[in-house]
């Protein structure tokens, strides 16, 4: 036999259990059954935790119907409670090894014939169920190893859906305006792309004509959806998809005669990036300078605007896990990639009361304070504070009226919560597990980014036929020695193939010597013999595509 090892995955410690968990592991979904007979695609009306677990081999699968976690090994279990029950003897692999994975820090598994069981009392397992949501039947819908970090005999059967009725929530009939939400920028770049999605519910119609929850819309509009659930069928107020505006660059090429270096410009109104034939990034700015090119090239520059934009920081809602309301003063802590605006924060009340929500930077000065009354329940606090780019804020919330309480989460928040390149919420003021007061952050950014198409600029080499000096060709004329004895050497390099005259002249414009070079073409060493000539000073002109080339001449 045989066996291979890879890294794979991710582990967390866990405190409360005093071990390692697989991250990850189990995600949980509320979701209402269709006609489709996979679970995977049934709506989804609430979402869970994202369940991390300690994998190991906690029992067998049994020798009998006697047997402890006999039932809890089948072929298939998509469909809860079915497929065949399996027995430590149906296994061909079993007793081959294996039976000692435990909640190792670097190694954990499950061996052939063995089972886990994560208990239901266990912390960090919950479903979020949105206030809209009335009673009726739902599904459960596990699933496992959703990021496939285990190599399994069969991937496809990693869920299970288990029937669960509602009986705490609206009433049936009672219609609710279903929501729509998007987890990004409510803004289209370019060709890109929203994905809006709607509340849970057995059937959709969207305003646009499709069909499912969840849809990617890809034109600017205002955006409706109708659903149907067990409170009735109801549309949505409108949700608007705007676009941002593309400036492509306005661009200006360069030319030089036979080989150099060149200035290429571009204006617009955002970052203007340059870039290779290939997409490789060389400069950032309105102009750049080419290397020396003996040919012509074709580089491309990109205009890249900012926009101010509104994004939603997680965790959106309370329902990250247990917890209950305090009065205490408490605060996040997070960090700010970009300046940015926190416009609002939602807050949950035990009662109707005051409460006071303070900005600090890592100095402990003081950048802003709101103070709110805030009824029972869910509610928004408008803040506008600004936040300049930095580290280790605090958002504090302080003075909450004794009675009025405010939720928080304990043993259940999994930080870092983060808005990619613009805020990071790493931590509270009574470390891991616990979040603080202040959910779905309403950030409002410049930092959100809509680049235009690359836009090609030319760099010309030209032959200069007639036009002026070859430099290079100027510059590869070499005489040696120079001063001499009228015997000597000129040499030149002819990129473009041309006939060539060297004539030389005394000091009073009389021809000395000439001489034709016919189709001369690459690195060219011709040698004058001149010894006779008297001493003094003279004038070599080289004649190359209609154009002197004069150097002077010393005969001692």
């Amino acid at each position: 036999m045989s066996y291979s090892d890879f890294w794979s995955g991710s582990m967390t410690y866990h405190p409360s259990h005093g071990h390692n968990h697989v991250d990850d592991w189990a995600v949980m979904t509320l979701r209402i059954q269709t006609a489709d007979p996979n679970p995977l695609n049934w709506p989804i009306v609430g979402e869970g935790a994202k369940i991390g677990f300690c994998l190991m081999d906690y029992g067998q699968c049994g020798t009998s119907t006697l047997s402890t976690y006999y039932g809890h090994c089948r072929d298939n279990n998509t469909v809860y409670n079915q497929g065949t029950t399996l027995l430590n003897t149906d296994f061909p692999n079993w007793n081959l090894g294996g039976g000692n994975y435990n909640c190792s820090v670097v190694e954990q598994g499950i061996s052939s014939g063995w089972t886990d069981v994560y208990g239901k009392h266990l912390d960090g397992m919950w479903i979020n169920i949105p206030k809209n949501t009335c009673n009726g039947d739902y599904w459960i819908v596990l699933e496992v190893d959703k990021n496939n970090d285990f190599m399994e005999e069969n991937e496809d059967n990693n869920f299970t859906a288990v029937p669960v009725t509602l009986t705490q929530q609206i009433p049936a009939g009672n219609p609710q305006t279903p929501l729509i939400w998007t987890t990004g920028s409510n803004k289209i770049c370019g060709d890109g792309s929203v994905t809006l999605t709607a509340t849970g519910g057995s059937a959709f119609l969207w305003s646009n004509g499709e069909t499912t929850q969840t849809i990617s819309v890809t034109e600017p509009g205002s955006y409706t959806c109708s659903v149907t659930t067990y409170c009735g069928t109801s549309t949505s107020e409108p949700f608007i998809v705007s676009s941002v505006e593309i400036n492509t660059p306005v661009v200006e090429g360069d030319t030089v005669c036979v080989e150099g270096s060149m200035t290429l410009s571009a204006t617009s109104t955002g970052t203007l990036k340059w870039y290779d034939e290939v997409g490789t990034l060389l400069s950032i700015g309105e102009t750049f300078d080419t290397p020396i090119l003996t040919e012509s090239t074709t580089y491309y520059v990109q205009n890249v605007d900012t926009y101010e934009d509104t994004l939603h920081a997680e965790p959106l809602t309370n329902g990250i896990g247990g917890g209950g309301f305090t009065s205490s003063e408490q605060f996040e802590i997070f960090d700010a990639y970009t300046s940015l605006n926190i416009q609002s924060v939602l807050v949950y009340a035990q009662a109707s009361g005051s409460v006071t929500i303070e900005l600090q930077d890592g100095g402990f000065n003081v950048l802003g304070t709101v103070t709110a009354t805030v009824p029972a329940g869910s509610s928004r606090v408008d803040l506008d504070f600004d936040v300049p780019f930095g580290y280790n804020y605090k958002l504090i919330g302080k003075n909450i009226t004794t009675g009025t309480g405010l939720y928080r989460n304990l043993n259940s928040a999994t930080y870092p919560y983060e808005l990619d390149n613009v805020l990071k919420i790493t931590g509270s003021s009574y470390g891991a597990g616990t979040y603080y007061y202040f959910y779905d952050m309403e950030i409002v950014t410049t930092n959100s980014t809509c680049p235009s198409e690359l836009v090609p600029v030319s760099a010309i080499v030209e032959s200069c036929l007639g036009i002026g000096e070859n430099i290079a060709f100027k510059n590869s004329m070499k005489v040696a020695p120079n001063p001499n004895n009228g015997d000597f050497k000129i040499l030149f390099t002819a990129n473009n193939k041309a006939d060539i005259q060297i004539e030389m002249m005394n000091i009073i414009g009389a021809k000395v010597y000439s001489k034709t070079i016919d189709q001369a073409y690459g690195e060219i060493s011709h040698e004058i013999k001149a010894s006779k000539l008297s001493k003094g000073v003279y004038l070599l002109n080289v004649i190359y595509e209609g154009k002197p080339y004069t150097q002077k001449i010393i005969i001692e």
